[in-house]
């Protein structure tokens, strides 16, 4: 009876996991996201150190809500909206690096950015992986008055995708609602901002897929 009651309270116990599993989870995450969105160019932390080290100009885009952006983001990113102001031009030798979550955002912002012409361009691996890679820039959280300071905390969605390093403290939405408005928020904008001059009508049956 007690080796019974034993094997209930143990099976009820949640799940740790330790940071390897939780960066092979995140990995597999992307990948299905990754394929599912876009399926071309992809790119790690370390590989956007190394296009850095060999003199490539690369312009990280964070495609992520505002109140993801709030908590932390990669130092230098710019935001989604920012990058659609800027003139062609000056960025057409950039590579681009989109990222989000886990990369299923920045894979629609990949797809979209090959769509208009734009030949260097990858789907970032995320702010999930990124936090677990040492070498990688810092996220930094940035005040009103502009100024920004490094931060170990991250916007990880929802619970499904809390897989940052263990050192993070996560921060997600606050409910099933808000996970579904953040999602639906993020696509409207894709559609709002970067299809409004080149409708696309294949990307309405990617709403709701994983982030």
């Amino acid at each position: 009876s007690s080796s019974s009651s034993s094997s209930s309270t143990k099976s009820s116990e949640p799940e740790v996991l330790n940071e390897e599993e939780k960066k092979k989870i995140a990995l597999e995450k992307f990948e299905k996201a990754h394929i599912a969105t876009f399926g071309g160019a992809r790119i790690s932390a370390e590989g956007v150190r190394k296009l850095k080290e060999g003199g490539k100009s690369v312009l990280l885009v964070d495609v992520r809500t505002d109140e993801e952006m709030a908590v932390s983001r990669i130092d230098g990113s710019i935001d989604e909206e920012t990058f659609w102001k800027m003139q062609r031009s000056k960025i057409l030798d950039h590579a681009i690096v989109g990222y989000c979550t886990i990369g299923f955002r920045s894979g629609l912002f990949a797809k979209k950015l090959k769509e208009e012409g734009f030949k260097d361009v990858y789907n970032g691996e995320g702010v999930v992986l990124w936090t677990h890679d040492p070498l990688a820039e810092p996220l930094v959280r940035y005040s009103d008055d502009g100024k920004k300071k490094p931060v170990k905390e991250v916007h990880v969605y929802g619970k499904d995708w809390d897989l940052a390093k263990d050192e993070y403290k996560t921060e997600k939405f606050s409910s099933v609602a808000s996970v579904t408005s953040g999602m639906f928020g993020t696509v409207r904008s894709i559609v709002s901002r970067m299809w409004k001059h080149t409708p696309s009508k294949t990307d309405e049956k990617n709403k709701g897929s994983e982030n």
